[in-house]
């Protein structure tokens, strides 16, 4: 099954939270751009940490096997650190925290 993350957008309540809008936007926009790249698992994973002072966001599936990192400075000041899941059902897709899991 081809999995689009076309259907409704979600977010949860420890994402809205937790997570600025900035990076929620970012989150939908990655997917967005590697639909172009590979196939999409229902699950994308993204991993926020930080590596010699920068923003590090590193997005990963398992089938297929992808994985992608991004640098960037942050973007308010301060440095996320978090695990975030988006899950695509076909009808809804919906951003959570991993312990919302």
């Amino acid at each position: 099954m081809k999995y689009k993350f076309d259907g409704n957008k979600f977010v949860t309540k420890g994402v809205a939270e937790k997570i600025p809008t900035e990076f929620q936007d970012l989150i939908w926009e990655m997917i967005n751009e590697t639909l172009n790249e590979t196939d999409l698992d229902y699950l994308q994973v993204f991993n926020f940490f930080q590596k010699d002072g920068k923003q590090i966001l590193m997005h990963s599936q398992e089938i297929p096997e992808y994985s992608e990192v991004f640098s960037f400075d942050n973007i308010n000041g301060e440095i996320l650190s978090a695990k975030v899941y988006v899950i695509d059902d076909i009808e809804t897709c919906t951003m959570l925290m991993a312990d919302e899991y």
